[in-house]
């Protein structure tokens, strides 16, 4: 199974000419449309392995070798802003523009920008990709966060992500942001069904993603509906069990679904994942009280009285 953690990235596909760093000579390197399908698979299973720092050991030697190539700059570029170089990335990225000016390069750019609030960069280079190639793999779906994130505008978010799924119908976190854009909108229902296809699709591909199941989760136990929550709160926590806000929502679900046993695990696991979190001390202190446990419980609202003091003061 392909294991994706719970945050945002846009993996795109160098749109320039790439080449393969191991078996060939100088020239067949630089030159060798041959050459260039093969790095391009190399670098490309790296970044879907997320191996990142190996991603730049192989671009550092395709720019030695061929520092004319826009590709290892490209590649560069990437694996510098997946490690959180955002700035060394850059430069990066534009030494590959100045090699030769694509749009996958201007949209990795973008995302750069993207990550340093950087807003007037980021809207001139999507404005270059969307008019040059308005069909490039991932460039609706990064307008589209920014106008979710950033922009909060849930209308014009919910257009990108729809046309990305137009050109993509299998880009599951396009999906997964639709629903969100669909709940913010108080359109439920198409979040729901939206939510469930993603579900439907990460496990047709057999794909580990825990952010539609989360969102599902948490759309059912707003609704009231606490056992479906619960079904799919801890098939967010069996994902990623070490995200706090996954085991949070497991522990509320099953609480209010009358699982007291794995509402007890799943609440102290998210209380060890974050000490300072007042909700998740008042919920267990509830849970500890209904167990009879009272000692648990009047440490566990001392702990809640402590940490909503420090953040009511701070």
């Amino acid at each position: 199974m392909t294991r994706l953690g719970n945050f945002v990235h846009v993996v795109l596909l160098c749109a320039a000419a790439a080449f393969e760093l191991q078996a060939a000579q100088p020239d067949d390197i630089c030159s060798s449309a041959e050459q260039a399908s093969l790095l391009s698979a190399q670098m490309t299973s790296l970044t879907a392995a997320s191996r990142w720092r190996d991603l730049e050991q192989a671009a550092t030697h395709l720019i030695a070798r061929c520092p004319q190539l826009a590709a290892g700059h490209y590649w560069s570029g990437v694996a510098l802003l997946r490690q959180g170089n955002t700035f060394t990335s850059i430069r990066e990225l534009r030494r590959a523009l100045d090699l030769a000016d694509i749009p996958g390069t201007r949209l990795i750019l973008a995302e750069a920008y993207m990550f340093l609030n950087q807003r007037k960069f980021f809207e001139e280079e999507m404005a270059r990709v969307l008019a040059r190639a308005p069909e490039q793999a991932g460039a609706h779906y990064l307008a589209g966060l920014y106008a979710y994130a950033t922009e909060e505008n849930w209308v014009k978010a919910a257009e990108h992500f729809e046309l990305e799924l137009r050109h993509n119908p299998e880009h599951f976190q396009a999906m997964t942001y639709l629903g969100l854009c669909y709940k913010a909108l108080g359109q439920l229902d198409r979040a729901e069904s939206t939510f469930q296809n993603a579900i439907v699709l990460l496990e047709r591909k057999k794909i580990e993603f825990d952010l539609p199941y989360q969102l599902l989760a948490a759309l059912y136990l707003d609704g009231g509906r606490d056992a479906q929550a619960l079904d799919y709160a801890k098939r967010a926590a069996e994902i990623t069990p070490n995200s706090f806000r996954n085991r949070l929502l497991a522990g509320k679900a099953a609480r209010r679904a009358g699982d007291a046993a794995t509402a007890l695990r799943e609440l102290q696991a998210a209380v060890a994942l974050d000490a300072d979190n007042p909700e998740a001390h008042y919920i267990l202190a509830s849970v500890y009280r209904s167990r009879g446990e009272v000692v648990n419980a009047q440490r566990e609202i001392a702990l809640f009285r402590k940490c909503k003091e420090f953040f009511d003061t701070n």
